[in-house]
């Protein structure tokens, strides 16, 4: 997070509003790279397919750990990945499952452990809290199958594990 302010002996300048956005502009630009462009987004949310390295979510864009999502989606299930429908904000449906990932979610009450991890698994789902925090970074599951079975199998790669 960047948060910029300006301070001067004139009160509500209209110029102080334009200045810290160049300010922030500047900013940004000097220390991000250009990065890759965003893909297109449908009505649904969805975003094209697109078949990425498998690997960590950790520090990954939403599309992105969207496409992660569907590979291991589709390796868990033992299915080709082709009809996935991966979503802008970090989901994936295949096969009558999705997998959806949380940067901040409700609260994870563990009732289990999946890959080492606290997990809640009830009737909406199973949930996997990824961090210290339960109301932090989550996994979530839900569809139809063992959605415990495919948890186990996802979640350890997708953790760079």
């Amino acid at each position: 997070m960047l948060h910029v302010s300006l301070r001067g002996r004139i009160v509500d300048s209209p110029e102080t509003e334009k200045k810290a956005r160049a300010l922030a502009e500047a900013l940004i630009a000097g220390v991000t790279p250009p990065g890759p462009k965003l893909p297109k987004i449908g009505e649904d949310g969805e975003i094209a397919l697109e078949k990425t390295e498998p690997g960590p979510i950790k520090d990954r864009p939403l599309p992105v750990i969207s496409w992660l999502l569907c590979g291991e989606l589709g390796r868990a299930l033992g299915v080709p990945a082709d009809n996935a429908k991966p979503t802008f904000f970090a989901a994936c449906e295949l096969n009558g499952v999705t997998a959806d990932y949380s940067e901040l979610s409700s609260v994870v009450a563990p009732t289990t452990t999946i890959a080492g991890l606290p997990a809640q698994v009830d009737g909406r789902g199973v949930f996997v809290q990824l961090t210290d925090d339960p109301a932090g970074q989550t996994l979530k599951f839900k569809g139809t199958g063992d959605l415990v079975a495919l948890a186990e199998k996802m979640v350890p790669p997708l953790l760079g594990r």
